[in-house]
């Protein structure tokens, strides 16, 4: 999720000004845009970004909060995606629903989730059939 957003890139237009960061000067009136892809692969603010690490969210710290402020799948600011909050109660309800079953993975390896092109949202190569898994049985 972390990675993309579904739309292309998020674009703002600076009402006031002028924005003076240790490179550039943008004039109000200015449009800026940045591409969620490149935040979130930026090695600077994500060290080793292809690596699940969900610890890489815990704390306090400005290396932390940094990568809060930068996290940006649903989009930024008042045009942020109005689900919001509805898509992140829905995946907290589906990985807690799925951690109550024994699975393992079935005919999938990495090749079958890794990017291989990007209209907007990532797809993995066209002969995948997605992450696959057998039910083993439920956990008590």
């Amino acid at each position: 999720m972390r990675r993309y957003s579904p739309t292309q890139t998020l674009t703002y237009t600076a009402s006031y000004g002028p924005y003076k960061d240790t490179t550039y000067t943008l004039p109000p009136g200015t449009q800026m845009s940045t591409v969620t892809y490149c935040t979130h692969t930026n090695e600077a603010l994500f060290p080793d970004p292809w690596r699940f690490d969900p610890e890489r969210w815990l704390g306090q710290s400005e290396e932390v909060n940094t990568r809060k402020r930068c996290m940006m799948a649903f989009g930024k600011g008042h045009r942020k995606c109005l689900g919001i909050n509805l898509a992140n109660a829905a995946m907290c309800l589906a990985l807690t629903t799925l951690a109550t079953y024994d699975m393992e993975l079935f005919e999938t390896d990495e090749s079958d989730v890794k990017f291989r092109y990007d209209n907007q949202i990532s797809h993995p190569k066209r002969a995948s059939k997605g992450v696959r898994a057998s039910v083993r049985g439920r956990l008590e």
